[in-house]
């Protein structure tokens, strides 16, 4: 990562059968005018209620670099869904 905060917002559909999404606010790591740049929109489950961020796939310490993963819950098929 480049070391900005991004944010992470859950938007259910209307109609909680149908699949839900995730907007993923990319910092613009400008420290003049901070904001956000860029938004990513993924397709999640039903209902998602919850998102939460972490190395969910961590290898051993020390064995490489680590990323971010987004887990999200999902009411509508009591799932967790990790991207």
């Amino acid at each position: 990562g480049d070391g900005f905060d991004d944010l992470a917002v859950v938007v259910p559909d209307q109609n909680p059968a149908l699949p839900g999404s995730v907007l993923v606010f990319i910092n613009n790591a400008d420290m003049v005018n901070p904001g956000f740049s860029n938004t990513l929109q993924l397709t999640v489950g039903p209902d998602p209620t919850d998102v939460a961020m972490g190395d969910f796939d961590a290898q051993t310490p020390g064995a490489g670099q680590s990323d971010l993963d987004l887990a999200v819950t999902c009411a509508g098929d009591d799932s967790l869904r990790i991207y």
